[in-house]
């Protein structure tokens, strides 16, 4: 029985060491578990705050880029009260541009002058706005290598910016690291570098001017002017003299208008005349310039192509030339008006003042001639000593008459001959090419740059480029042989007559389709068969020829270019019409919802025709024949006759398909007089929105010279910016 009791009492015993040593060893793992926890906890913050520290330096990096860019875009945005001042407009811009950037910052944002180092701000530390100028390329100033930078640089300045930088340190402070900082010198800290330059892009602009009859009609009568009997003095701005100087014109069109404005002798002194008559007394002999000067000049082969391009051995010209002027005619219209619009384009060029911007002027009717050719050049003050408009605009004197000192004594517009031939036809498509082949060596020099084409003209080209490449004897017409080789080759390929798809295979080679290109005489890719040969057996295929059927295809081929080349190059085509005969116009598109008119741009977002015609060129459309257009076209220029609505839905339609603008050059209203506010304005004209009406007058009531100027404004504002470097 003591045997029993002594190994129970044993047994107890070990029973309770064995239990202190689990609890030991459970207290022991406990405290481990805490410790890892704790570490755990502390590792898990320092991750979660160093993630968001990584993180809010990409966001900050980010925000400094956007803030960058805002600036600069709200410093060109500002207008100036006192543009003269340079000193005081760039304060203003510069004002407001950081007022911009420490809206959308975040943190808080100096300014630093060129002349000053900008005050520290501890809480959220030291950022700073500068003004200055990007350098891309070595422009020979040495800017870059000034403070000892290579190409490209940012240059700090207060004069001729193009430019911003905003650069220094933001500050964010890390709770948690803050306070192990002592701790772990490792991990990073809660400040970032900033240091990003936002800048203008340059600008490639090539303004191409139909250079054609229309420029004139607005001053001098031509044809049946819808407002005048038809036999009441034609006359035209300069006729083409005979090569020893005769006074009488050289070609068929000028020797049928010479003889009327010849029988009216001088102008009659004292009797109320229209301005739009002339007199033979009004014009004077004048020489304008050949290919035999280019060389006499270092400025011609500098700024204009080579005659051996564009010349084909001209010689100067003899020409009598109107300059009469009083308080009604200033010059020739719409040339004059379209002269002013140029120089306002070009004047604005050159206020930018962002480097690389260069700008070009074609002026052009069935061909191109150097002394009409202006390459891309950033010298803008050669491109408006040529196009100033008033140099034409210079009234004749009273007594001593406009009398200069010799024949080629001339105002630069009328030596480079930028006045239109009556015979001219428009080749736009010839005119788009070159511009295009400027741009590309424009580009080829400097970069990153944005192009955008301008044209100004009545609209109504009538010269085909598909006729142009068959040209082979550049005599202006369709080879035959060419005609015959497409037809043969259709004829012996396909066994039947019809229309085919223009693309390789089922009997239709790559030979036949670049033979018969010019038969798609819709511009589906069809080959129209029997309507194709046709219209050969009618018309040929001549490469300039004022028909309804050339002027729709020239246009069909516009819109090709304008869908494969400049919508795809991101080349804006901006639209500037002008001419009475197709009456440039708005459509009043009236929106219920926003109880107005819709604007362009809201009107290309809802896809509403912004301008109207009455018929469709298509004569398998429902909108009218083909008849109809024909019709219209020949019969602009009649007296009572509708103009020719068409052209303005054409190139409003090539305007929107590049994201260019639409500006149509409308007559003033007669209603139009000391008129000062919206209200009066609006009263005047009839109304601010009646749905469906067209705005023949301007809604502004400005004056065409006025209204081209607000326009090259508007396309001179749509300044690109972009960041050109961040760290």
């Amino acid at each position: 029985m003591e045997l029993l009791n002594k190994m129970a009492k044993d047994f107890k015993s070990k029973i309770r060491v064995s239990n202190a040593n689990e609890n030991s060893e459970r207290g022991a793992v406990l405290l481990i578990t805490m410790a890892i926890v704790a570490v755990f906890f502390v590792v898990m913050l320092y991750g979660i705050e160093l993630s968001s520290i990584l993180s809010s330096a990409g966001q900050q990096q980010y925000n400094a880029r956007f803030v960058t860019l805002a600036a600069l875009e709200e410093y060109y945005d500002t207008d100036c009260e006192s543009p003269e001042d340079t000193s005081v407009c760039h304060s203003d811009r510069m004002k407001a541009a950081l007022d911009r950037a420490r809206d959308i910052a975040g943190y808080n944002v100096t300014l630093k002058s060129s002349r000053g180092d900008a005050a520290s701000i501890a809480e959220v530390g030291q950022v700073t706005l500068e003004s200055g100028r990007w350098y891309s390329t070595d422009d020979n100033s040495g800017a870059c290598e000034s403070i000892n930078k290579d190409y490209p640089c940012f240059v700090p300045g207060d004069e001729d910016i193009n430019s911003f930088n905003l650069k220094g340190q933001i500050y964010q402070p890390a709770f948690f690291m803050a306070k192990t900082a002592t701790l772990v010198d490792a991990l990073p800290e809660g400040s970032f570098d900033v240091n990003v330059v936002a800048s203008v892009i340059p600008r490639h602009g090539c303004f191409l001017v139909d250079i054609s009859g229309s420029t004139q009609r607005g001053a001098h009568l031509l044809q049946s002017n819808r407002d005048f009997a038809p036999k009441i003095l034609r006359t035209q701005f300069a006729y083409y003299l005979k090569e020893d100087g005769n006074a009488v014109p050289d070609g068929s069109s000028h020797e049928k208008l010479w003889p009327e404005l010849l029988a009216q002798g001088p102008r009659p002194v004292g009797v109320a005349t229209d301005y739009r008559r002339h007199y033979f007394d009004d014009y004077e002999l004048k020489q304008t310039l050949g290919d035999g000067d280019y060389s006499s000049s270092d400025s011609y082969a500098k700024h204009h192509p080579s005659p051996s391009k564009y010349g084909a051995n001209r010689k100067s010209g003899r020409y009598r030339i109107d300059f009469f002027r009083d308080e009604t005619h200033l010059g020739p219209e719409p040339l004059t008006t379209i002269l002013s619009g140029l120089h306002e384009a070009v004047s604005l060029f050159e206020n930018r003042a962002v480097a690389g911007d260069k700008a070009c002027i074609i002026f052009y009717d069935n061909e191109l001639v150097w002394t009409r050719v202006l390459n891309l050049t950033s010298e803008f003050d050669y491109l408006k000593s040529i196009v100033d408009p008033g140099q034409l605009k210079t009234p004749k004197d009273p007594i001593f008459g406009y009398k200069l000192n010799s024949e080629r004594d001339l105002p630069l517009a009328l030596q480079h001959n930028l006045f239109p031939a009556l015979d001219g036809f428009t080749f736009t498509q010839m005119a788009i090419s070159e511009a295009l082949a400027q741009f590309k060596k424009g580009k080829d020099e400097i970069g990153s740059v944005s192009n955008f084409l301008v044209h100004i003209g009545d609209g109504l080209t009538n010269c085909s480029a598909a006729c142009r490449q068959y040209d082979q004897d550049n005599d202006g017409k369709f080879d035959e042989e060419r005609v015959l080789e497409c037809y043969s080759l259709y004829w012996n390929e396909l066994s039947e007559f019809g229309d085919i798809e223009l693309s390789i295979g089922a009997g239709v080679s790559q030979e036949l389709i670049d033979a018969c290109s010019i038969a798609d005489v819709n511009g589906d890719g069809i080959f129209q068969g029997d309507e194709w040969w046709g219209i050969f057996e009618n018309f040929g295929c001549e490469v300039c020829t004022n028909v309804y059927y050339q002027y729709d295809k020239a246009i069909r081929e516009l819109r090709n270019t304008a869908d494969s080349v400049l919508h795809k190059g991101k080349i804006p085509l901006h639209a500037i019409l002008v001419g009475e005969h197709v009456e440039p116009h708005t459509l009043d598109v009236f929106d219920a919802d926003l109880g107005r008119c819709l604007t362009d741009e809201e009107a290309r977002e809802r896809e509403k025709d912004f301008t109207d015609y009455i018929y469709a060129p298509d004569k398998r459309s429902e909108r009218g024949s083909w008849s109809d257009a024909n019709s219209s076209f020949e019969n602009m220029f009649k007296t009572g006759a509708d103009p020719f609505y068409q052209a303005n839905y054409d190139w409003y339609t090539l305007a929107r398909m590049t994201g260019g603008f639409w500006g149509p050059i409308r007559p003033k209203h007669p209603g139009c007089v000391d008129l000062s506010s919206e209200a009066e304005i609006s009263a005047a004209l009839g109304g601010v929105c009646n749905d469906g009406e067209r705005r023949k007058y301007d809604h502004k009531c400005r004056t065409p010279e006025k209204q081209i100027r607000d326009y090259m404004t508007t396309i001179m504002n749509q300044n690109p910016y972009a960041i050109v470097s961040s760290d």
